[in-house]
């Protein structure tokens, strides 16, 4: 920092001497006097303490960038020494974050500079925590209400922090499937219990787990595995498998070019950012070309056990004898306090504060989840601290900088004022720093005798493979972390003990706007957290007549999986394929309309689409996953269209009324085939739901109205399960609609401003917003801010530069050989595996776009705006005169059902339940955030359907493969024999029928119309950008839909309506374990939904009763 240089440099000069503070190459100890050696340290510490927000989760990024990366200095260590100190303090009792500081600067500097190092680090917040205690006793016990709102801002915007460090250490983590899954583990089991002990048992495990493969059942897999291939093929060459404590940028200890003596450890690791930060595991080469994941690790076969570096973590070290004395000294004392504790029936005060605080920072593993409440168990429960004030401090440490473990210096100074009135600092003072010393002293004395003991365990291999699983288990600890403060962040004066922020959605917007504006746009950390207080505050002055708005009484979105080709499918259709002989006709090359006989066409879309009404589970934003997989990438098979052909479709959806999934499937088989093959391919997709939900209504009168509870937890796991999946297929739309940082602001728009609001002309406008934003962006704006910044600087070249991201395809909008033309249409789809999709935006032209994501985000050097692509998207398209007459026969019909719907006082009921149904299906934009409490108001309040059965369809449709408005099938039954008492099943079927009619027709309706339309409108540049900005934003959607759908998902007798997912941990395992095993292991989506559903009920079965 700027503030650092002059510091350092004032340093220098008062004592006379050249910058000659340390060493001049990267990760060499520093041996100077120690007066050089504290000036080291200090010039690159003295701020931490008070500009490192968010927690041991964000200190360990705060390090790892200061003192790995540099940034912009010499590093200290490497990022292998870095991993194994990180590893050790999890391993250790007492706060993390700052053993970690501490012992990296006691490897760089020695033991002195490093106690400096702490006091710097500590003393700030201590101070801080210390004068809160003395006037907390003139606070009132409710706060204004502006002062809740500051910290659940602040509150909000550390979890984005936190979520965010959570992302990177696991990209550092992750370097095998097996890592993979302890990283999972150590977050799913962090969630389901919380003890003392069980943190140390779950870091055990995790050590266990790794020697007992990397030394054994590797081997063991790997001889049976090569047994088995030399049967199959003597020559064929084994694959190697990448395992080791790998560097996290690199991604891999393994040489590509010499593979033979198995992974090693990298003695220096080169400087990474925080921009390539990345969930999923990738191994990149040296030309710029996307690595590609390893898919089978742990079936492969043996390699030799991860070896240890030679390079020496210990730096100033002191003696392996002096270290043993150390730990035995403080065993000691330790059982010395213990036997005191037990003997005496009234210790003092001090001395009880003191061994209380002691005790905690000896027995703490696993930070905040364990501490906070051991700490109001030992100074609340005797009565030293009130309730009241336990939870002030506790909400006020949250967002204090520096160690959260300064939370005792408060708790220590209140405990001395228990039983006296005198408040001064006299009585004050002794348990502050008696707390302090008793709550840090354990964690720092045990790591310093450890370090010299692990000098010589660090040679072994096994501790090597301990480590590797230790590491993986506690990083799994801080997505714990961001369900933990998740859970109590939202502060008010119902709930000064804290809820969930999911309670409102202003928080998830600050949360995610954090996140977004520190990984993708370099706002530094204590920026954003200071932005998330002001937000909070912002929010109790201005949106307090909005909170009616708000509220979402009747959210949303349907259930989630995404499609991959079952064995099944493959035997039908070849079975099929034999039966009709030849298939002479259709197009064997990819991207070409089929323009073969009726009956030909109608062969070749129904065999690439009749199962999709059975397994295309999820709703619409796993349906559009499905489409891309089976129509672009192919599959295996002759894709039908290409990828920016599937971006405009994508974006047409969402911009006209109606199921978007279903005008998606229907438009693709349009082009692909003409309207009656398109029609059939409908039929399929749609009627196996329909006529499940039409069957529901007839029997849903003959339930009760309360459902058994294994039920319950039958469909919270499936609505558990589907969260997962959506939230999966968010992240796979994300990748390929962010072509820029102003499509990845538009994709966080769609998002937030879909939380804050819903009516129904809301989506709409965000639509039109983004379309405009883009259109002024690509066709103006870039274009003028180029021309200024070239004036300003004088010394660019007034050529456009080639090959910056532009364009509406996600991928790959341009070509690598030729730019002059802006973006053009990929003529071969690439086959990207979903399993390689990830978090971060890259292009196949990587080395340009990690240019571009160095410039500024919207500022970036001028270029052509994108141009429409010459292909066409028409296929079996129909003429524009004839599509412009259907969208003008649509209008006049709408308006004459509208009018008799004005007219007629008491109209028919079925020509009510068909009107109501048609004028739904007309203004529907947005899906499922509109749709649900839209089809409320038009069945529920007219009396034809009762409360109690429509949340029961609602339910059942979540985990309905095929379109969610098949749930109007459901209602037009119900409703049409709501005035008769025979309820006979022929009323019923006309009902549904005219429902289904009713709510599918216009947007199918429509999209035929505009088809023809389009032809004309898309060879327009500006309608390509606006289509871009129309896509980004309608995949900010899809993560609206994640959150809609969790705040709903936990259905109980007592909450039927449904309540957030949160409330129970469980459910948020199955959601992480859904996305995890769709995402890297390759489970099928269904089966993915299934497996939730089943863990809903084991979890009825062992904790639910």
């Amino acid at each position: 920092m700027s503030l650092s240089a002059l510091l350092h440099s004032a340093l220098v000069k008062l004592k006379g001497e050249p910058h000659n503070n340390g060493p001049d190459e990267a990760y060499q100890v520093n041996t100077s006097k120690l007066s050089a050696r504290l000036r080291d340290v200090l010039s690159r510490t003295y701020d931490l303490g008070i500009t490192a927000f968010g927690g041991p989760p964000v200190h360990f990024q705060i390090f790892h960038q200061r003192f790995v990366d540099g940034a912009g200095k010499l590093p200290w260590i490497d990022e292998q020494t870095y991993q194994e100190v990180f590893a050790v303090c999890q391993a250790l009792p007492g706060p993390a974050s700052t053993k970690m500081l501490f012992n990296i600067a006691q490897i760089r500097a020695g033991l002195i500079p490093a106690l400096l190092v702490f006091a710097f680090w500590s003393l700030p917040v201590a101070i801080t925590m210390y004068g809160l205690a003395l006037g907390v006793q003139q606070i009132d016990d409710v706060l204004p209400d502006p002062v809740y709102a500051l910290l659940s801002g602040l509150n909000a915007a550390t979890v984005g922090i936190i979520a965010l460090a959570a992302v990177q250490l696991a990209r550092k983590a992750i370097t095998d499937k097996l890592t993979r899954l302890l990283v999972l583990f150590g977050g799913g089991a962090g969630l389901c219990y919380n003890a003392l002990w069980y943190f140390p048992v779950l870091i055990i495990i995790a050590g266990v787990v790794t020697v007992l493969w990397d030394r054994w059942v590797r081997g063991l897999i790997g001889r049976f595995v090569q047994k088995r291939k030399a049967k199959k093929n003597p020559v064929e060459p084994t694959p190697h498998v990448e395992s080791g404590l790998r560097d996290a940028e690199s991604a891999s200890v393994v040489s590509k070019n010499t593979n033979t003596d198995g992974p090693q450890l990298r003695p220096r690791v080169g400087h990474s950012t925080s921009e390539d930060i990345e969930l999923v595991h990738r191994r990149p080469d040296d030309t710029g070309t996307p690595a590609v994941e390893d898919t089978d690790e742990i079936s492969r076969p043996s390699t030799p056990t991860p070896r240890p570096s030679p390079h020496s973590i210990s730096g100033h070290g002191i003696p392996v004898k002096i270290g043993i004395t150390l730990i035995i000294l403080f065993f000691a004392v330790f059982t010395a306090l213990m036997v005191l504790r037990g003997s005496l029936r009234a210790p003092p005060l001090l001395f009880a504060l003191f061994n209380n605080m002691f005790l905690a920072g000896t027995i703490i593993f696993g930070g905040g989840p364990v501490v906070i409440p051991l700490l109001r168990e030992y100074v609340v429960e005797p009565g030293w601290v009130s309730s009241r004030d336990f939870l002030l401090g506790l909400a006020i440490i949250q967002a204090m900088p520096g160690p959260n473990f300064n939370f005792a210096v408060y708790l220590g100074a209140l405990a001395t004022l228990s039983g006296t009135t005198n408040h001064s600092v006299a009585t004050t003072l002794p348990g502050a720093i008696l707390a302090f010393i008793g709550i840090f002293t354990p964690g720092l004395f045990l790591s310093v005798g450890f370090q010299s003991i692990w000098r010589a365990l660090r040679k072994r291999p096994e501790v090597v493979s301990v480590l590797r699983g230790v590491n993986a288990a506690a990083v799994g600890f801080v997505f714990t972390a961001v369900y933990r403060l998740w859970e109590i962040g939202y502060l008010t004066k119902e709930s000064a003990r804290g809820s969930s922020l999911g309670r409102e959605p202003w928080w998830l917007l600050v949360a995610s706007s954090t996140f977004t504006a520190v990984e993708w746009f370099g706002v530094p950390p204590p920026a954003a957290i200071l932005g998330g207080g002001v937000a909070g505050i912002d929010k109790a002055k201005r949106w307090k007549k909005w909170e009616i708005w708000l509220q979402f009484p009747y959210p949303h979105l349907p259930k989630s999986s995404q499609s991959s080709p079952m064995s099944l499918t493959a035997l039908v259709h070849s079975v099929l394929r034999k039966l009709k002989g030849d298939d002479d006709g259709v197009p064997k090359e990819a991207y070409q309309v089929n323009t073969a006989s009726l009956g030909a066409r109608l062969w070749d879309v129904s065999s690439r689409t009749y199962d999709l009404g059975f397994i295309g589970f999820g709703g619409p934003p796993v349906h559009f996953q499905i489409f891309h997989r089976r129509f672009v990438d192919g599959m295996g098979k002759t894709p039908w269209i290409d990828e920016q052909t599937y971006q405009e479709l994508f974006a047409i959806s969402q911009a006209l009324p109606g199921p978007g999934s279903t005008k998606m499937l229907f438009n693709i088989a349009q082009i692909r085939a003409g309207i009656i093959p398109a029609t059939v391919v409908f039929l399929l997709w749609s009627l196996p739901a329909a006529l499940a939900m039409f069957g529901l209504s007839l029997g849903v009168q003959r339930i009760n109205n309360v459902l058994p509870d294994p039920v319950y937890a039958l469909l919270s796991g499936l609505n558990a399960s589907t969260v997962g999946l959506i939230a999966l297929a968010a992240v796979q739309l994300a990748r390929k609609a962010i072509t820029d940082k102003l499509t990845r602001l538009l994709v966080v728009f769609g998002a937030c401003a879909g939380l804050c609001y819903n009516a129904l002309w809301y989506f709409p406008v965000l639509i039109v917003i983004a379309g405009t934003i883009t259109v002024l962006w690509d066709c103006w704006l870039r274009a003028w801010i180029g021309k200024l910044k070239r004036k300003r600087s004088n010394t660019q070249s007034t050529t456009p530069e080639p090959l910056v991201e532009s364009g509406l395809a996600g991928e790959n909008v341009q070509s690598t050989e030729g730019n002059q033309g802006g973006p053009h249409r990929r003529h071969a789809a690439g086959r990207n595996s979903t399993s390689e999709i990830e978090l971060v935006d890259r292009n196949d032209t990587s080395k340009t776009e990690e240019a571009s994501i160095n410039q500024d985000a919207t500022t970036a050097r001028p270029q052509p705006p994108a141009r429409p692509s010459n292909n066409s998207i028409s296929g079996h398209g129909i003429p524009v005169k004839f599509g412009i007459l259907l969208i003008i026969l649509f209008f006049a019909i709408f308006t004459a059902l509208m009018l008799v719907r004005g007219l007629l006082r008491t109209p028919p009921l079925l020509l009510a339940i068909f009107n109501n149904m048609f004028l739904a299906g007309t203004i529907i934009f947005g899906g499922g955030p509109v749709v649900i409490p839209l089809l409320r108001e038009y069945v529920v309040e007219p009396g034809w359907v009762s409360p109690r059965d429509f949340l029961l369809g609602l339910a059942i449709i979540q985990a309905m493969p095929g379109p969610n408005f098949n749930f109007a099938v459901y209602l037009g039954a119900l409703a049409a024999t709501s005035a008769s008492p025979t309820r006979s099943a022929g009323a019923s079927f006309i009902g549904a029928m005219l429902a289904f009619i009713g709510i599918f027709v216009p947007g199918l309706w429509i999209s035929v119309g505009f088809q023809s339309v389009w032809r004309a409108l898309r060879k327009r540049q500006e309608v390509v950008s606006i289509l871009r900005g129309v896509n980004a934003a309608a995949v900010g959607f899809v993560f609206t839909a994640v959150y809609r759908l969790w705040e709903i998902g936990y259905l109980t007798k007592e909450a039927s309506r449904g309540v957030s997912l949160a409330q129970e941990p469980w459910w948020l395992v199955i959601s992480t374990l859904t996305f995890t095993a769709v995402e890297w292991f390759d489970v099928p989506p269904p089966v993915a939904i299934l497996t939730g559903g089943i863990a809903g009920l084991g979890w009825w079965g062992a904790v639910g009763r």
